[in-house]
This record gives structure tokens, C-alpha cells and sequence, in this order.
């Protein structure tokens, strides 16, 4: 009936610290009538004296087969006698969705089920993103508040928060992605003093970190996924070394095959051309290099397998010289 992730339980006054983790396929699915309780961080200490959850990042997933109508999911439960507490640098993605459709069914980021909001607790800097139809930013004062401004107007909290997909790598790396996209976490943290390092021993900015678990430096190329077995690639970047190997490590060939009247072994890359490349698996593909925005690449009558500029563009954008020579 109940998936916790951390849990903080003891004696009124305890004063506890949670942070720099990675919490992730934490899931109360079952069947049946009783309620089911999915919570990535739970702090059940009535009268904490500084309970502090900094710097963690959180995505809740899945389907809760519950017919009751008040299962629910939280990234983070306070129980309602805790009076002091720090929620800072956070991000909290809740993309689980529920059997029953009731009101009470809810994917939460914050859930706290007290009517008053202690006056020494303090929620900032967070990035709340609930994802999916029974996404919810918090539960307060028996009150469900599907908006990021509708909870900072009913709990005078997280003013400097936001409500953006942060861009994890994928549902079991909360990584953030940080080639080729510019994350909405990146540099909107605030400094905690004594945390200088993140999840993986990496120097925390002392000016303006980044928010959540893992401090991230965004590097200027491309970001994409390959499909197992056959894709068709191009070189999206400006990159010193073209090799197959080197663009695609994970590629269960050291060459591509280009599109010349017949099929052709290539051990380079070039730009402006298409290529047919297998791969064992589903992958992500990171690529470093400097982007491109124009090209001018020379075709053949007949079909031609053309590469990808940095950045997406319209099929109907693309002119022939001379022109009027592109047949479909």
C-alpha cells in the first residue's frame, strides 16, 4: 500500500539533512480497494527542529492500480505537526497517473495537510513539474493547486520557483541534459554555504547553483535518440574528428553506409550527407561540436539522402540552384 523513498522518523526535535540524491522508480501500484501512498521523500517527525531537504532531484512514474478514491503520489510529504522545515534547490517531476479518477487521485510535487504554513519553514528555489493529467503542484489546507501561481498565492511560497521540465536524461538517469539544450535549472538555484559539491563530487557554483542533484555545465551541440537496428543519421555539428567511431561510439559497425546510385561503406562523416547506421539498442546520443546554420551540399538526379542542419528547418525552405530541379 505505501512506496517511500527517504524517510525521516523520530523523536519531536530531531533536526535532520537530505541532499544531493537521485530518487527514482519509487511506485505503489497495486490493485484493490485499500489506498495507496507513493512518496519519493516522506518527513514524519512531528515537531522537527530543522528538517532540511536541499539540492535533490525526484521523478515519480507509473500507473497506481488503486480503486481508492484518495491514493495519491508526493515528491515531498510533510506531516502536518512538523513546524520546521527548508525546501530549497529541489526538482520534483510527478508523472504518475491513476486507475480511479477520482478528485483525490493526484500526482503531487508537494504535499503538506496542515491549514497554516509554520512561519519558520520556508519552500524556494524549487523546480515543481507535474506532468500528466493528475499533475498537481501542491496540496495545502485541504486544497488541491494545480498551478505554480495559485500555490504561491495560497502559501506565500516559492516565489523564486519555477514549473519547467527540467530535461533529465531518461526515467532511470536524472541527469541533466546538458548538451545541445539549455536546461530551465541551470544557474536558478540559491547557495547553500556548506554544500559545495554535487551528487557525484562535482564543485557546486557559490554564486548561482544549479537546482537539483547534479551540477551541470551546458555545452553547445546536439542531443537526439537512436531506435535499435537501422537509423538514418547525418553530422549535425562542426566536429574535429568525423570518424564513425568516434561521432557514434555505440554503433555496432565502425562505418555508415551513404547513398551513392548504390550503398557505400563509410568510415567519416560528412556534412550535408545522410547515412544508414544500426545500432544494438534504444540510445541516447550526445554530440559536441559547433553548429551550422547554412549549407549548400551538391545532389544527384534521383533519390539522395541529405544531412540535417543544427537545427531543425522546413522541408519547403530547402531551394535547388538552379531552380525548380527538386521533383518531390
Amino acid at each position: 500500500f505505501n512506496s517511500y523513498g527517504i524517510v525521516f522518523s523520530s523523536e519531536a526535535g530531531a533536526s535532520h539533512l537530505c541532499y544531493n540524491n537521485f530518487m527514482f522508480n519509487i511506485l505503489s501500484s497495486g490493485y484493490g480497494v485499500s489506498k495507496n501512498s507513493t512518496y519519493a521523500y516522506l518527513d514524519d517527525t512531528p515537531g522537527a527542529s530543522n528538517n532540511r531537504f536541499y539540492f535533490n532531484s525526484i521523478w515519480l512514474y507509473g500507473m497506481d492500480s488503486s480503486l481508492n478514491s484518495s491514493s495519491h503520489s508526493a515528491g515531498i510529504r510533510i506531516i502536518s505537526s512538523n513546524t520546521k522545515f527548508d525546501i530549497k534547490n529541489n526538482i520534483v517531476v510527478n508523472s504518475m497517473s491513476f486507475l480511479n479518477q477520482s478528485l483525490g487521485n493526484r500526482s503531487f510535487c508537494l504535499y503538506f495537510p496542515t491549514t497554516i504554513w509554520p512561519s519558520t519553514s520556508s519552500s524556494d528555489f524549487n523546480d515543481f513539474y507535474p506532468d500528466g493529467m493528475n499533475g498537481t503542484i501542491a496540496f495545502f489546507n485541504q486544497s488541491n493547486f494545480i498551478s505554480l501561481s495559485s500555490w504561491r498565492l495560497a502559501g506565500n511560497q516559492d516565489i523564486n520557483s519555477i514549473s519547467l521540465q527540467p530535461l533529465y536524461l531518461c526515467e532511470t538517469n536524472l541527469h541533466i541534459r546538458h548538451i545541445g539544450d539549455i536546461s530551465p535549472v541551470d544557474n536558478r538555484g540559491i547557495v547553500i554555504p556548506f554544500i559545495t559539491k554535487d551528487i557525484e563530487g562535482d564543485i557546486r557554483d557559490q554564486s548561482t547553483p544549479d537546482i537539483g542533484a547534479d551540477e551541470f555545465t551546458p555545452q553547445p551541440g546536439a542531443f537526439g535518440f537512436v531506435k535499435r537496428r537501422w537509423n538514418i543519421v547525418s553530422l549535425p555539428l562542426q566536429v574535429n574528428n568525423p570518424d564513425v567511431r568516434v561521432v557514434f561510439p555505440n554503433a555496432m559497425t565502425p562505418f555508415a553506409y551513404e547513398f551513392d546510385n548504390i550503398y557505400v561503406r563509410s568510415d567519416s562523416l560528412k556534412l550535408g550527407k545522410g547515412y544508414w547506421l544500426k545500432f544494438p539498442s534504444d540510445k541516447h546520443v550526445s554530440l559536441v561540436g559547433t553548429p551550422f546554420l547554412t549549407d549548400t551540399v551538391t545532389i544527384k538526379a534521383g533519390w539522395n539522402l541529405v544531412g540535417t542542419l543544427s537545427m531543425p528547418v522546413i522541408s519547403m525552405s530547402v531551394v535547388s540552384i538552379p531552380a525548380g530541379i527538386i521533383n518531390n
